[in-house]
């Protein structure tokens, strides 16, 4: 820089100035051909910092803390140094775990799967407060994609849709990884201490013999290939679309699936759905897990159970009984008593719905409106929402004859 300036025409005394140094510099620096023969590699100091630094470290690896949070962590400790040495350091580590994470994950065919869930939004095309959430799979090797859409995402939910992605997969990964999910990991792996698995799902695991991955808290980008996935659907495939149901929703979003695995991958150079062949999955087993969810509910005087903010109307006889709930992934939820089937109803689509079946408690109407059944049941009968009057007690229906009086006679029995 010296000998530029000094070519455009300035004097000593202006380099001097302009760089900050002595003039003595510059002219030692004219009169040298090269660099100093006397120059000194600068020799690195103790830092204030270096008694700290496995401290630091370990917190990095737990969580991606900020530069102020570990410094109040470290100033009862006997930190005296100051802050701004500290947030070249902690960005050091940050870029240096990143560059790992994007090495670690490149894995074998068969060895990594990445699973998430995307919120799409509510009201899509039925309740407007309803939430709707796609569930998505992508293959490690292959990138492979699969995405499917709930309304939920119970723990039943997601293994229904595990084992929907190992169907159109043709098989699993010997490992799934999972950013934390709370109906996957009960607790969070924190420096050298192993994720703990939620118990049900474990079962699931272990039924198809796939282990359980668990990204550190705060390191989403662990899973990069899922994250990416999950704009993408966004952006190419839930945007400008639209859908009349969820039925809909899955069957366009099928067919998304096919075409882009049968496009060549932007990373890879290559068509997922060609390379999934060779990936090597797990094979399916013969019968697959049991996803069913059965609950005991008791059926209300009014002759309804309860299930998922939902009500059910149920025969009048089982009022006051109690009932083996069970929903299986079939739309449809099933009610048992004594081992035996006594009504099945399509599931409610939103929350708060009460779901009848045409004619089930003809019998009951029949009891209560007696010889004017014929001329009275049409616009007697409660519509579709609206709770019957009658309160029943164990089924039974009491035949008690009401006497009718006029008003005259209670106003004379409280004295006016």
């Amino acid at each position: 820089m010296i000998r530029t300036m000094r070519q455009d025409g300035l004097s000593v005394s202006e380099i001097s100035r302009k760089l900050g140094v002595d003039r003595k510099t510059v002219r030692k620096a004219l009169s040298k051909d090269s660099w100093p023969d006397d120059h000194r590699p600068r020799v690195l100091r103790p830092s204030k910092l270096d008694a700290f630094k496995p401290y630091i470290d370990a917190r990095l690896e737990q969580a991606a803390l900020s530069a102020v949070r570990i410094y109040e962590e470290i100033l009862p400790q006997g930190y005296d140094g100051r802050l701004s040495i500290l947030r070249d350091y902690v960005r050091g580590v940050k870029d240096e775990q990143r560059m790992l994470a994007v090495v670690r994950f490149e894995t074998m065919p068969g060895e990594q799967s990445q699973v998430d869930w995307i919120h799409m939004g509510n009201g899509i095309f039925d309740a407007p407060t309803r939430p709707v959430y796609g569930f998505a799979m992508v293959l490690g090797w292959s990138r492979c994609r699969f995405v499917t859409f709930r309304y939920a995402m119970d723990l039943n939910t997601l293994m229904r849709c595990h084992i929907e992605a190992f169907r159109y997969f043709g098989g699993y990964t010997r490992e799934l990884l999972y950013d934390n999910l709370k109906t996957v990991i009960q607790r969070p792996r924190t420096g050298e201490t192993a994720a703990v698995v939620n118990p049900a799902f474990a079962d699931f695991a272990g039924y198809y013999g796939f282990r359980v991955g668990a990204c550190a808290p705060y390191r989403a980008q662990t899973k990069g290939k899922v994250e990416r996935l999950a704009r993408y659907v966004k952006d190419n495939f839930f945007l400008g679309r639209e859908f009349t149901s969820l039925d809909d929703l899955n069957h366009q979003a099928r067919m998304w699936c096919d075409r882009v695995n049968s496009k060549v991958h932007g990373t890879t150079g290559l068509v997922p759905s060609q390379q999934v062949e060779r990936e090597g999955l797990i094979p399916l087993p013969a019968t697959q897990y049991d996803t069913s969810r059965s609950s005991i509910r008791i059926v209300s005087r009014d002759c309804f159970i309860s299930y998922e903010s939902s009500r059910y109307e149920m025969p009048y006889r089982l009022a006051g009984s109690a009932v083996v709930v069970r929903d299986d992934d079939d739309g449809r939820i099933r009610v048992f008593r004594d081992d035996e089937l006594v009504i099945e109803h399509e599931r409610a689509l939103g929350r708060g719905e009460v779901v009848r079946k045409e004619g089930l408690n003809d019998e009951l109407w029949r009891k209560i409106l007696g010889r004017n059944w014929a001329n009275r049941c049409e616009r007697s009968r409660p519509s579709v929402g609206e709770r019957p009057s009658i309160m029943l007690v164990g089924g039974a229906i009491p035949d008690v004859e009401v006497e009718h009086r006029a008003l005259g006679y209670y106003e004379e029995a409280v004295g006016g």
